[in-house]
């Protein structure tokens, strides 16, 4: 009895740590042979259970030739080891696991989802920390290989968590994340329940980037004036609040003002657009506005001014969007920006900048070719050079050729073309 009492206070807790730290670092080995310390982790794995046996060796004959009271405080001593051995080799592979996940494929990271499940039912307190973060870094793993209904069932498995917890906060911040992964219509609901939950505890800022949020649903349906209903809403209380930064306004209310714009702009209320397009440019922050914001900015208020026949207006918000434009993920709206240019160049009678932007566009994008060449053409048109204007209206097809005499009646109706300069074609 006195021998199985020994062994379960000593050798059991024993042996428990060098099985510890011998399977560390034989993982280690194994799963990372090419690591800049897989010579240290070699030398670990066998020489480090060796000394610690030793070690334990030692505290144990040396608890024979001491008093009892020394002899307690080497055993306290040993058990307090072995504790801080266990709790530093589980946290290590705790960090390893959400490394491997973090770097791993797919099926790795839902192996880690499922070990951590299992762990969280033995030790909830421990584990669900951990298990939360790897739930959230998977499903914006999955949303960003847009593999919607794996990242949405992980996020409805983050609401129902803190559902539980009674964290109505935490369970919103995790309903706005599986609204902006949903088709539009699907997230208004979504939303509209995250903005109750905000409205509740007074939280202005996400109540406006909520608000934000409807607003662009209702965008995406075309429900034009509802989406400008959500975005005044969201202005009025930004403005109102008190509790927004400079930042913010360069940032958060720009973005207000640009959506405002875009919901007249498709309402063909082109006025209003422009005026809050341009109360966007005045407040926002080039560091802190999305840049696909900024050029979409420009192009739309180019169009407007293009609308209302300001050409001078649209001349200079195409130069100030092209500038932008010089990242190949922008080459569609760079397209649009040089037709923009060259239509307007023609208003003004800047001919050869209408040829040099429509040349430029001829070769960047395919659905612009064709607006493109009649700009191209058109700038030949306004300089008597016929023989070149015609060719490209009639060789490019028959909607071309069309576009040629509707081109001519509308400049003849702007007043920048007369009869005497109108070419003779069938």
């Amino acid at each position: 009895v006195m021998v199985a009492a020994v062994r379960a206070m000593f050798a059991i807790p024993g042996h428990f740590s060098f099985g510890i730290l011998m399977g560390y670092y034989y993982s280690l080995v194994v799963f990372y042979p090419h690591s800049k310390r897989h010579t240290t982790n070699m030398v670990m794995l066998w020489c480090g259970p060796v000394l610690l046996h030793g070690l334990y060796d030692t505290l144990l004959f040396s608890m024979s030739k001491v008093n009892v009271i020394s002899s307690l405080v080497i055993f306290c001593t040993f058990i307090y080891f072995c504790i801080k051995m266990w709790k530093y080799v589980a946290k290590r592979i705790d960090e390893h696991l959400k490394r491997d996940m973090a770097q791993g494929s797919e099926q790795d990271r839902l192996r880690a989802i499922e070990t951590f499940r299992r762990l969280v039912q033995k030790d909830s307190k421990r584990y669900e920390a951990d298990y939360i973060s790897i739930l959230d870094s998977t499903a914006q793993y999955f949303s960003d290989q847009e593999q919607v209904e794996k990242a949405d069932s992980l996020y409805l498995e983050l609401v129902d968590i803190y559902k539980s917890k009674g964290d109505t906060l935490s369970m919103a911040h995790y309903l706005s994340k599986r609204a902006y992964i949903k088709p539009f219509a699907d997230a208004l609901p979504i939303l509209n329940e995250v903005f109750d939950i905000y409205n509740n505890n007074g939280m202005h800022r996400e109540i406006v980037l909520t608000l934000e949020g409807i607003g662009i649903c209702h965008m995406d349906l075309e429900q034009y004036p509802k989406a400008r209903h959500f975005f005044i809403r969201a202005i009025n209380l930004f403005q109102s609040s008190g509790v927004f930064t400079q930042d913010d306004t360069g940032s958060i209310l720009a973005s207000l003002y640009f959506y405002m714009g875009e919901a007249f702009c498709q309402d063909r209320l082109y006025d209003e657009a422009v005026e809050y397009y341009q109360m966007a440019e005045k407040d926002l922050n080039p560091d802190l506005f999305s840049p696909t914001n900024r050029v979409m900015l420009y192009r739309s208020c180019t169009q407007c001014h293009s609308f209302l026949d300001q050409y001078q207006a649209c001349y200079d918000a195409s130069l100030q969007g092209l500038a932008l434009c010089t990242d190949p993920e922008y080459s569609d709206m760079r397209a649009d920006m040089l037709n923009a240019l060259s239509d307007a160049c023609i208003f003004l009678g800047k001919y050869d900048e209408a040829e040099q932007y429509a040349q430029e566009c001829i070769g960047i994008d395919a659905d612009a070719y064709k607006y493109a060449l009649c700009n191209l053409a058109s700038s030949y048109l306004f300089r008597g050079m016929f023989d070149q204007a015609e060719p490209i209206y009639i060789k490019n097809g028959e909607e071309l050729s069309e576009n040629f005499l509707e081109d001519i009646n509308r400049y003849e109706a702007f007043g920048i073309i007369t009869d005497a300069l109108r070419p003779d074609v069938e």
